[in-house]
């Protein structure tokens, strides 16, 4: 009776055994077509992408927008399209956060070589919003990979892994109707720096729009009126400088030597 009990377990165990072995077979199969999909094998790939327009207006027509994305390589690859929420910090640094309110159809495509697919990119978030809200639409190249092989779990080993070799990013931008900026020097003081003297200045845009300011030069003065106004050039200043609805940039920059350190005003020029 026991030597029954045995060989009817062992049966179940084999049973079992071969259930899991052929469904582990069936999973790597996929995999190796999915690899052969995909070409594990090839480098990072170049990606062009276009927006019909950036500016999505927060309904109507203008809600919706065509991404196109062109495959520049002579191998198929596979992208994900997404949207990131947008903000910039006080020195220039692109923060993103998660974002659910842009549809996008279809957000995976498949690419052959040397082609142009068309995503649409829905908003579908407040109609009415305060200020213009500022995104990032990325397009994130992805390829497909088996699980680690020396995991003992022949089920847990044939897994698939998406790992992101490649990522574009396009501003966009939700605008309400009438929505324009308004840049202004919000301040100007001093700012020790390694033992030297800077100028820190605080540059706002109250406006309800965005704005590129470039090539910015400055009209300085003591505030006490007791100097002559100076005018102040920098590269820092000199370069494209993306400023977002209602939010600040700040530069650090030489103080100018003809300037004596102290309270100042200025303005932009």
């Amino acid at each position: 009776m026991i030597n029954l009990l045995e060989n009817k377990l062992n049966e179940r165990k084999g049973n079992k055994m071969l259930k899991l072995k052929e469904r582990s077979q069936l999973i790597f199969s996929v995999m190796l077509g999915l690899l052969a999909l995909f070409v594990l094998s090839t480098p990072a790939m170049a990606l062009r992408i276009e927006l019909s327009n950036e500016y999505f207006s927060p309904s109507g027509r203008g809600a919706n927008r065509n991404l196109f994305v062109t495959n520049n390589t002579e191998k198929m690859m596979a992208v994900e399209v997404y949207a990131r929420r947008r903000t910039i910090s006080d020195e220039g640094s692109d923060i993103l956060a998660e974002e659910d309110n842009f549809l996008i159809y279809p957000n995976q495509l498949l690419l052959q070589p040397g082609e142009q697919q068309v995503a649409t990119v829905t908003w579908i978030g407040d109609k009415h919003p305060d200020q213009e809200l500022a995104f990032r639409i990325v397009v994130e190249q992805l390829n497909l990979a088996l699980g680690d092989d020396d995991d003992d779990d022949l089920e847990q080993s044939m897994t698939v892994k998406l790992l992101a070799l490649t990522k574009v990013v396009k501003a966009a931008y939700v605008t309400p109707s009438g929505a324009k900026p308004d840049v202004m020097v919000d301040s100007i003081e001093p700012f020790k720096k390694d033992g030297k003297t800077m100028m820190k200045v605080t540059i706002r845009n109250r406006g309800l729009a965005h704005t590129i300011i470039k090539n910015t030069r400055l009209r300085v003065s003591p505030t006490d009126g007791s100097g002559k106004n100076i005018i102040v050039t920098d590269p820092v200043l000199a370069s494209s400088n993306n400023m977002l609805a209602n939010s600040n940039r700040v530069f650090l920059i030489e103080w100018p030597k003809k300037l004596t350190v102290g309270p100042v005003t200025g303005e932009r020029i």
